[in-house]
């Protein structure tokens, strides 16, 4: 306890002061930094003043620590080159500079090389308006007329995006972007073609594709979406051929024929019919089946099934037998609208393992020209493909018949082809069919399958190779590994070719009279020259006799290009050739590849096959994969037009027509909301999301002024108290400091962006603000300016600001060099500065963690809040007016009061009586914020307010009560710890007497 203070010194205390004079003598904060971030204001020039050259100087920097190569190789997956930055992109693109960011800090050199996907439909079909109006003298000028817009497009919205992605504060080499219509770029897809082309795997193959109708392009399974469509579904009957044992079978019944009954939902791909397909593991019988007209006929159906067809088809069954596989498999069956090939023969039955019982009748209708399954099984059994009798714009053609000529298969040609069956007589039933049907992923347009001549590449030598390789992949989430796997699983070929002008060109020449395609090394090398001198555009503009090599000028006439471009995937999946390697090294690798869940199927699977078949190994291209969801809004729905809840990333930071609706929250903002985010699963945003993120990034703000403030008279050199002088109280706000770092650091390093947010939030809100801020003060501004126990805690606060900066670098950039800055007596926004990010990462000193005493003073701040909450029932039963003014008496169990004196906080020979300013170290009084505190006294105030809980943290009951101290108030530091009302405190006493209270 410290001696009373004698009557001279407070009588001269209280000459130095009067009332008002009080606050002259506290150490206040003290701080230009502005309380509001004023982000559309400052945030530009925070990002010309510190971010300038950052990016450049990091790698020269950090790249001569690690001995001249890169240690983090971020690769950007080339966002498409057409339409306006948007929330999505936000997402994407701040992820990867999160990561970047926090590698920088780690003192890793990082190579971020933004890209552009330049290539490829959507483009072109806003440059094809140049076709309108006016006339080419051929398609070769029309083509290039429709690539130089197509071109112009791209640039324009490369300039918009690039502009967007440099707001939102991404560092990257924006001086030297790939883009894929770079001719240095398309001469490296080319050069990897070739590669692939001399180890036999570029074939060319007429096979049913993915068609587009809308498009009048071939698409890969990559192109696809999956929308709920409405089909129209068919029952028909084939007749079975007479004859066999199937005939023997019938007379034993006293029939003469039957039919086999088949189920499709593709009504329109009938005339193309070539065989019926069975599983000879499935059960089929013959049935004797009635319509409700009477009429009976014997038909053969799976067995499993057949309740379900006569449901469905309104049919009743009189009789029904067993009919062996075998027995189908030879007697081959009569086709129906017999009009593909005029072939009125008999056709084959096939045995087909991909015939189930799930759902139809278990015989499948097999048209070759439009089913992939259908082609593989005709052509393992010799049946002839026949020629596609629809056309690129989905419309049939004269094979089909003059009924079918030009209507399109989708609409009016597959309702005739309905009308021809009713008409022939072997419609059995007809139904709309509701399932997921597979669409143009850029024009929201539904496909077909159709068998063309085009390029392919042949997976089948590879697979297992590109399996093999996924196994030294880290995938985030870890799900993201199986679902690559089920995709790859199911392919053996890549048709890359597409018949659009928009494109890295297929470099092939065809002879004009046998159609024989001609490419070679030698050719393909020749090509590549040009291409990189000129880009592709010399296939359009060069002769045929300049593209080809100088050994077969003299033949050029013999030949003609063609014409067909490279899918837009073999574009991009050759960016880890054309970019990482061609930059960084030949044997370089990105250490992450970061995209939405879409590109499992896109660019993730098209550069591992590229890789994969490139190096002839099991090498992917990347060591970890990340992947995001999508935007949704606060109800969970995605963003559409129709719906108009779309959120622009422009809006946010720079708000709307309407600021009280949509402010203006800046940069830091944006990110700190995708930071928050989980992002493997989809992200929400809305109004009220984005208020709260405000609300977290407004305490972080606040909190960081408060540091600066309170640190103003400190310098770390010279004012430091060390670990050991410290009150137990700092050690354990560095304890949790020190846990906030190691769970923090964590998280970045395995990208959960969220979880190192919620971190620094909780240090923030429960240590900081919530309980050592609320102590803190009282030392900070009313002790001596150069005490111990000030600058233990501006030691502790020190350390706090200095590793949350870094903390929140990765996302709320402007704000970390904010508080970086300012903290260095620099404010960035007026004057160029250095960046945090190159001062490294922060790390917990040796001796901060220490679990025994963190348990204890966990257990004193559980007893904070609940002293805190009688309190508040006592203001309302109008005991107390604050807690400044009250008197608490706690009973406590054992533990409870061991731990109380174990803190240093309560006097070691366990005095019951720690009325304030009796100590310098803290008492109770200090860390509960009252009046005075009584501990395991038994007698019980009249007028106080009892608050009691049974079990408190394991320890047992404790008991609150609270009443009114009467004590006066230190005008000075309003304690109410005085015996009068004129009275200052011991304490403020013997500061002002010291003459020594304001900090310089």
């Amino acid at each position: 306890m410290r001696p009373a203070v004698r009557p001279q010194v407070l009588a001269a205390a209280r000459s130095l002061c009067t009332a008002n004079d009080y606050q002259a003598t506290l150490n206040l904060p003290r701080t230009n930094f502005p309380m509001r971030a004023d982000a559309v204001s400052r945030e530009p020039k925070i990002r010309q003043n510190v971010m300038t050259g950052l990016y450049d100087r990091q790698r020269k920097e950090l790249r001569q620590k690690d001995g001249g190569g890169p240690a983090f190789i971020l690769h950007d997956g080339p966002p498409f080159a057409n339409g306006q930055p948007h929330i999505g992109h936000a997402v994407n693109k701040i992820l990867k500079d999160m990561m970047c960011r926090y590698k920088m800090m780690r003192g890793d050199a990082v190579s971020f090389v933004p890209g552009w996907d330049c290539h490829g439909l959507p483009i072109e079909l806003l440059a094809d308006r140049v076709r309108r109006g006016n006339t080419f003298d051929s398609p070769e000028e029309a083509a290039k007329a429709v690539r130089a817009k197509a071109r112009s497009i791209a640039q324009g919205a490369i300039a918009e995006q690039r502009e967007a992605f440099q707001q939102w504060g991404v560092l990257a080499d924006w001086e030297n972007p790939y883009m894929t219509m770079d001719p240095s770029y398309e001469a490296a897809q080319l050069a990897l073609f070739a590669e692939m082309h001399e180890q036999g795997l570029i074939v060319q193959g007429f096979k049913p594709v993915f068609w587009s109708p809308s498009s009048r392009s071939a698409l890969a399974e990559a192109e696809l979406e999956y929308h709920d469509h409405v089909s129209q579904a068919v029952y028909v009957r084939f007749p079975l051929a007479p004859g066999g044992e199937l005939a023997g079978q019938l007379s034993r019944r006293g029939a003469e024929r039957a039919a086999a009954l088949s189920w499709t939902t593709t009504p329109w791909t009938l005339p193309a019919n070539r065989a019926l397909a069975i599983n000879p593991r499935l059960d089929y019988v013959l049935a004797e089946v009635a319509a409700s007209n009477g009429e009976s006929e014997w038909v053969v159906c799976c067995k499993d099934l057949l309740p379900t067809v006569l449901e469905k088809c309104g049919l009743t069954c009189s009789a029904q037998e067993p009919v062996a596989a075998a027995a189908l498999l030879e007697s081959g069956y009569l086709p129906v609208l017999g009009v593909a090939g005029g072939d009125e023969g008999p056709r084959p039955i096939l045995d087909a393992n991909y015939v189930t019982k799930e759902t139809g009748t278990g015989i499948v209708h097999t048209a070759p020209a439009h089913g992939v399954e259908d082609f593989g099984t005709c052509t393992r059994h010799g049946v002839e493909i026949g020629a596609s009798m629809v056309d690129g714009a989905g419309r049939f053609t004269s094979l089909a018949g003059a009924a079918l000529e030009g209507r399109n298969v989708l609409t009016d040609g597959n309702a005739t082809v309905i009308d021809s069956l009713t008409d022939e007589g072997v419609l059995v039933h007809h139904e709309s069919y509701e399932h997921r049907y597979p669409y143009d992923w850029r024009t929201r347009k539904p496909v077909i399958l159709r068998a063309t001549e085009q390029w392919f590449v042949d997976l089948t030598p590879v697979m297992r190779d590109a399996m093999d390789a996924l196994e030294d992949v880290k995938m985030i989430p870890v799900s993201g590994k199986d679902r690559l796997k089920g995709m790859l699983g199911t392919r053996s070929d890549w048709c890359i070719s597409r018949q659009r002008s928009w494109g890295v060109p297929i470099p092939v020449f065809y002879d004009i009279h046998t159609g024989e395609a001609l490419m070679t090394q030698e050719t393909m090398k020749h090509v590549v020259d040009l291409v990189r001198e000129h880009g592709t555009d010399c296939w359009w503009s060069l002769s045929t006799k300049e593209l080809l090599p100088p050994s077969l000028a003299e033949t050029s006439n013999r030949y003609r290009r063609g014409y067909d471009t490279m899918d837009v995937w073999f574009d991009s999946g050759s960016s880890w050739r054309a970019v990482v390697q061609e930059r960084e090294g030949s044997q370089a690798t990105a250490d992450v590849y970061l995209e939405g869940s879409d590109q499992h199927r896109g660019w993730f699977q098209s550069s591992l096959l590229t890789s994969v078949v490139s190096q002839r190994s099991a090498v992917a291209p990347y060591h970890c994969v990340v992947t995001h969801g999508f935007v949704v809004d606060g109800n969970g729905h995605k963003m559409s037009k129709s719906l108009k809840n779309g959120v622009d990333p422009r809006v946010v930071i720079e708000g709307g027509k309407n600021l009280k609706l949509e402010p203006a929250y800046g940069t830091d903002l944006l990110r700190t909301w995708v930071a928050s985010s989980t992002y493997t699963n989809d992200i929400s945003i809305g109004p009220e999301i984005l208020k709260l993120t405000f609300e977290h990034l407004r305490r972080i703000r606040n909190t960081g002024r408060f540091l600066l403030g309170n640190l103003s008279d400190f310098d770390i050199d010279r004012d430091e108290v060390l670990l050991e002088k410290m009150t137990e109280l700092d050690r354990f706000v560095l304890h949790a400091l020190a846990q906030t770092i190691d769970e923090a650091t964590l998280a970045y390093d395995n990208h959960q962006f969220g979880k190192a947010t919620a971190a620094v939030n909780t240090f923030v809100n429960q240590y900081l603000n919530g309980f050592f801020f609320e102590v803190a003060k009282d030392r900070l501004y009313l002790e001596n300016a150069a005490s111990v126990t000030r600058r233990s805690a501006q030691t502790v606060m020190h350390y706090a600001l200095e590793a949350m900066t870094r903390l929140i670098a990765p996302f709320a950039v402007h704000l970390a060099e904010e508080l970086h800055s300012f903290r260095r007596g620099v404010d960035p926004s007026e004057e160029a500065s250095s960046s945090v990010l190159l001062e490294g990462w922060t790390e917990p000193r040796a001796g901060w963690v220490d679990t025994e005493m963190a348990t204890r003073w966990e257990d004193v701040r559980a007893l904070r809040r609940l002293v805190f909450r009688a309190i508040e029932d006592a203001k309302v039963a109008e005991v107390v007016k604050s807690g400044s003014e009250a008197e608490i008496h706690l009973v406590v169990p054992t533990t409870v009061f061991e731990t109380l004196k174990n803190t240093g906080i309560m006097p070691p020979d366990a005095v019951t009586d720690t009325t304030a300013g009796e100590c310098l170290n803290y008492s109770l009084t200090d860390v509960f914020l009252c009046a005075e505190i009584r501990v395991n006294e038994d007698k019980v105030e009249q007028g106080c307010h009892i608050f009691a809980e049974d079990n408190f943290r394991g320890h047992g009951s404790i008991e609150v009560q609270v009443s009114k101290t009467e004590q006066f108030k230190c005008p000075r530091c309003w304690r109410h710890i005085c015996h009068t009302s004129m009275d200052l405190c011991p304490r403020c006493t013997t500061v002002l007497h010291d003459g020594n209270s304001q900090a310089p």
